[in-house]
């Protein structure tokens, strides 16, 4: 929307703050104010659903995708999602850095209901060395995650999935092998969800593991 002023700004870092600064002077009358513009750009997004069990079991938040391709920092602060026309729900941002993506989440999407299950199998060996006096057994234990995405719209939804992982265990995630950037806590794997229609999506994951045994001199 164009606010009817243009303003080039300069941008610094300082420390962990970072400063706005007008490039050049602006003139404001005696007893007037005015509104200064900091950022005039389109910002790159996409409106999704974001799946995240630990917030909300059954339905996954409508959100946006945003990737901050403006060069500039954007501060924290509220945020009101327009769509269509309508109002489509408010949310807080934090800071968001030049170049980072981030899921801003602004109301619950009760247009699709999501279920999980999971299976976890027993530890099965698959290789078997001898090193130096030891016995090594190595094995792998498997489990998998299914989502059930029911899509109850008439349109096609996107859907990212954040899927919960621990970065002090040593499961890793085998199938699928794409997946959006991994965060801190969270996997995120990006669903397509037809309409009317119910989709399974599975993450496997694989734990390995060592069993050694000690093997001493036998006589006869």
């Amino acid at each position: 929307k164009d606010s009817g002023v243009e303003a080039d700004i300069e941008t610094q870092d300082i420390g962990e703050l970072f400063e706005y600064r007008i490039a050049h002077p602006v003139t404001i009358k005696r007893n007037s104010s005015a509104l200064i513009p900091i950022l005039q750009n389109q910002i790159e997004g996409e409106s999704v659903s974001l799946y995240n069990r630990e917030a909300r079991g059954q339905n996954p938040m409508s959100a946006l995708y945003l990737n901050n391709n403006t060069g500039l920092t954007l501060e924290s602060g509220p945020l009101t999602i327009i769509e269509n026309d309508t109002y489509a729900g408010e949310a807080l941002t934090g800071r968001i850095k030049p170049g980072e993506k981030r899921f801003i989440t602004y109301a619950v999407d009760l247009g699709c209901r999501v279920s999980v299950k999971e299976d976890e199998e027993d530890q099965k060996a698959y290789r078997g060395e001898i090193i130096n006096g030891e016995f090594n057994l190595h094995y792998k234990q498997m489990k998998s995650t299914v989502y059930t995405l029911n899509n109850l719209t008439d349109r096609e939804k996107t859907v990212y999935i954040a899927h919960l992982y621990d970065k002090n265990e040593k499961w890793r995630v085998v199938e699928p092998a794409r997946r959006v950037e991994t965060t801190e806590k969270y996997h995120p794997f990006k669903v397509v969800a037809p309409p009317k229609t119910t989709t399974q999506f599975s993450v496997s994951e694989e734990l390995p593991d060592t069993h050694t045994y000690l093997l001493t001199n036998i006589t006869t």
